[in-house]
């Protein structure tokens, strides 16, 4: 699995993928249904691949002390995720400023670098500022 650092808008990517976004804090069993859905929705030519926060939103932006630590190490969180057929993990560096991005933004000029074939989210999930 490969494993991309991303600080502002993520590098281009060549191959048609299947994107799941959340905080995966702890690949609980929310998140390992939003995964085994992306690994139904892919065809064989398709990559998968997780959007995924270092920070909690809500420990950046209020401080809340439960969302301090995560769940899962950094290292156990890429083993599991490579367990479920993830190929490109995009771990995004979410601070203040990025918490700022519009969700046009978002869209246009953050997800559309990845040529994504379809997104999986949670049904509690919001993109862009404002949204939370």
């Amino acid at each position: 699995m490969e494993t991309i650092e991303v600080t502002g808008r993520p590098p281009q990517n060549e191959k048609e993928t299947v994107l799941v976004i959340g905080k995966m804090d702890g690949i609980h069993l929310g998140h390992q249904t939003l995964l085994h859905e992306a690994n139904k929705a892919s065809t064989r030519d398709e990559g998968i691949a997780v959007y995924s926060f270092s920070e909690h939103p809500k420990w950046v932006l209020k401080g809340e002390e439960e969302y301090k630590y995560t769940l899962t190490s950094s290292h156990h969180k890429r083993e599991l995720l490579e367990s479920f057929g993830v190929d490109r993990y995009y771990h995004v560096n979410f601070t203040e400023e990025y918490a700022r991005t519009s969700p046009e933004t978002f869209v246009f000029e953050h997800l559309d670098q990845l040529n994504l074939s379809r997104i999986i989210i949670g049904e509690d999930f919001r993109f862009g500022k404002g949204r939370g």
